[in-house]
C-alpha cells in the first residue's frame, strides 16, 4: 500500500511539473508573438500580393496593386516561397504563382551602378495560390 501512495504522489508530482513547463512554453510562445508583432510595426512591414516567378534561379516578384517589380530578401522565408514554387513549377512551367507575404521596403546598391534597387525583405510567407492571378482579387 505504501509503494502505491509514493507511485501516486510521484505521478501526481511529475503531472504538475509538465504542466507548469507547458504553460511558461504557452507564455514565451505568446511573448515572442508580441515582440514580433512589434518588431515588424516598427520596421514598417507591409503585406504584399502579387505575382511570383523563379526562371533561371531569379526570383522575380510583381505587386498586384502597383505592377512594380522587386527583389525579395530575407533568410528562411524566401527559401520557403522558392521551395513551394519549385513544387508548382512541376506541373505548369513558368507560370507565375499568386503570394502573399509580410516585409518591409530595403535598399540595395549595385556597386558597378550609381542607382540603388528596392528589395523587399520577407519576414513572414503567408500564401501560396498557385491556380490564382492578381485578376482573381
Amino acid at each position: 500500500m505504501k509503494y502505491i501512495f509514493i507511485i501516486l504522489l510521484l505521478s501526481f508530482a511529475l503531472q504538475s511539473c509538465k504542466k507548469e513547463e507547458e504553460d511558461l512554453n504557452r507564455i514565451d510562445e505568446k511573448k515572442l508573438k508580441e515582440e514580433m508583432a512589434f518588431s515588424r510595426k516598427v520596421i514598417g512591414a507591409e503585406i504584399f500580393k502579387g505575382m511570383y516567378t523563379l526562371v533561371n534561379d531569379s526570383a522575380s516578384f510583381t505587386e498586384c496593386k502597383s505592377m512594380r517589380n522587386y527583389s525579395l530578401g530575407g533568410e528562411g522565408e524566401p527559401e520557403d516561397i522558392r521551395n513551394e514554387y519549385i513544387k508548382f513549377e512541376t506541373q505548369f512551367p513558368k507560370k507565375p504563382a499568386y503570394i502573399e507575404f509580410e516585409a518591409f521596403r530595403s535598399t540595395r546598391s549595385d556597386n558597378e551602378k550609381s542607382v540603388s534597387d528596392t528589395v523587399l525583405v520577407v519576414t513572414r510567407f503567408i500564401k501560396f495560390l498557385g491556380n490564382k492571378t492578381c485578376d482573381d482579387f
